[in-house]
């Protein structure tokens, strides 16, 4: 008898397990002038399936959690799929209101909660601000010389909403009032992609910075970068909504003047600590190394922004090399000891 009343117990118990309850996530979103309403969003917990909804008349969605995955969720704006009975008219409309919103509104490539999954249900809200026209001119490109370039602003889009009209190029949906830095993305066929950063003020009407200086620069060293990966788990740890940190490295000048990077050959990182490696060419001189294609993440602006600031770094454990004219230098990185040494820099260790 107790042998079948622990069969039972346990049973149950397993049950439970497997039947959690859903947890219902409510994000309300309050825009310059109220409710955003009818905004497409995208939810991502974990390795769960991404989920979608829309803002309703209050400029509220809900969203329902797998209780059993992870407390760290992500929800971004975007367009979503188009449907079965959905004509190109339709669809096509619903590309350019939101390509309008990213141009009138400040709206982020995405909100990042952690969330207690032990509550039945999670209410959360944010504000969007109105969104500005910031305008830079590009100066020390050499003639017959048609670099691409964007311009980068820490937690927006990346590639929504870029002007170029010689000789200055503007973005669109740049928070009002929001101090920050911007980065001058300068790609050239067979040369190094490169970022220069320059100062945002904060501001309630469209900004105009003036002339970014484009650094001209060598590629007369070349650097091979092994990337390697402690165990497989540091993967999800320090993606965050990012991918392009495990396919790249960014190179810093100690000034933070100079910003360098390149794709690496990426392997699965599923399938154990297998290395990504590439050698690409870049301008003799010291570099800080810091993880992932420049993509403006928070780990990378906070560092970047210490060296613009004029802090040395140079005695911390974040990796450092230096390279002459004509030499080949090898280096490994490990994502997880940078982030360690970013993380340890930012507490004040």
């Amino acid at each position: 008898m107790k042998q079948l009343l622990a069969t039972v117990l346990a049973s149950m118990f397993i049950a439970s397990i497997s039947a959690a309850e859903p947890v219902t996530f409510e994000l309300k979103i309050e825009g310059p002038d109220g409710a955003l309403t009818d905004l497409p969003l995208w939810l991502t917990q974990s390795d769960a399936p991404e989920t979608t909804g829309k803002t309703n008349a209050h400029g509220i969605v809900r969203f329902t959690l797998d209780s059993t995955k992870s407390a760290e969720i992500l929800v971004r704006p975007g367009i979503l799929r188009r449907t079965e009975n959905e004509n190109d008219g339709a669809f096509g409309e619903r590309i350019r209101d939101f390509r309008t919103r990213c141009r009138t509104l400040g709206l982020p490539e995405y909100w990042q909660f952690r969330v207690d999954l032990n509550q039945g249900f999670i209410s959360k809200s944010v504000t969007v601000p109105r969104g500005l026209k910031l305008t830079v001119r590009p100066v020390g490109i050499p003639k017959f010389v048609d670099p691409q370039m964007f311009l980068t602003i820490p937690g927006l889009p990346r590639d929504f909403n870029q002007d170029r009209r010689s000789p200055s190029f503007s973005r669109f949906g740049v928070p009002a009032g929001e101090a920050t830095v911007g980065f001058l993305e300068v790609f050239e066929q067979r040369r190094p992609k490169r970022a220069i950063p320059f100062n945002v003020p904060a501001s309630q009407t469209d900004i105009e910075i003036g002339d970014v200086q484009v650094l001209q620069v060598k590629d007369d060293a070349k650097i091979t970068v092994h990337q390697t990966w402690t165990k497989a788990t540091d993967r999800p740890v320090i993606q965050r909504g990012a991918a392009s940190l495990i396919v790249g490295c960014t190179l810093v000048s100690p000034d933070g003047s100079l910003i360098l990077y390149n794709y690496l050959r990426a392997d699965d990182p599923s399938k154990g600590p297998e290395p990504s490696r590439a050698t690409f060419a870049i301008p003799a001189g010291t570099f800080y190394v810091l993880p992932g294609y420049f993509n403006a993440t928070p780990e990378q602006v906070a560092i970047i922004t210490r060296l613009r600031a004029g802090q040395d770094l140079s005695e911390n454990k974040l990796p450092m090399f230096t390279v002459a004219s004509g030499e080949e230098k090898s280096i490994e990185i490990n994502y997880a000891d940078l982030y360690s040494a970013i993380h340890a820099i930012e507490d004040g260790k």
